[in-house]
């Protein structure tokens, strides 16, 4: 395995929370490589040395999110005997809750449709692991569902993220499993 240097990836702290700092109280089309690089103490050479732009800083960001999540729920969609929906749903909204400064933050930014299209991707596959369904193009009633189901769960996690989490992880999940059991009555 290989051995990551401290230094590089303390550097990418460094750019990431800047980056993220700028993005509370800036629009990502007026942030700029030389924005960053003063708020992280850097020189934008060493930016460039790490990431091509702007754009690929805020892909990797969201992606390394992303797989955390994939990670956190893994068991949801690999064992499905293991862990019922209603923990799935637990341990998605809790992961949410851990990092909540920086979802909110992503919520009320430009960068926002990024993150829901790659979620959507995400979340969609979850319920199709859990499901054990294959979309085939003869299937839209099964196509619709996940779909329905896909965007309840973007616009709850929203809407959660929105009101500062007025409700606890659990409760989430128990309101969504709620939901999921009348979609499929």
């Amino acid at each position: 395995m290989k051995k990551s240097d401290r230094r590089i990836d303390r550097t990418k702290l460094t750019i990431t929370s800047a980056f993220i700092e700028l993005l509370s109280h800036k629009s990502f089309d007026k942030i700029t490589v030389n924005d960053i690089a003063e708020i992280a103490n850097i020189n934008r050479s060493t930016f460039y040395l790490h990431y091509e732009d702007k754009f690929a800083l805020i892909k990797q960001i969201i992606n390394e999110h992303l797989e955390k999540i994939d990670l956190y729920t893994d068991p949801f969609h690999t064992d499905s005997d293991a862990i019922t929906i209603n923990n799935a749903f637990t341990q998605i909204f809790e992961f949410l809750e851990g990092d909540f400064q920086f979802y909110a933050i992503l919520l009320k930014s430009d960068c926002w449709p990024f993150f829901h299209k790659y979620l959507r991707e995400l979340i969609m596959k979850l319920i199709i692991d859990a499901n054990n369904s294959n979309i085939s193009n003869d299937d839209k009633n099964e196509e619709f569902n996940i779909l329905i189901k896909t965007s309840a769960i973007i616009g709850i996690i929203e809407w959660w993220i929105s009101n500062d989490m007025p409700l606890t992880a659990g409760e989430m999940a128990d309101n969504m499993l709620d939901i999921f059991v009348k979609l499929d009555a």
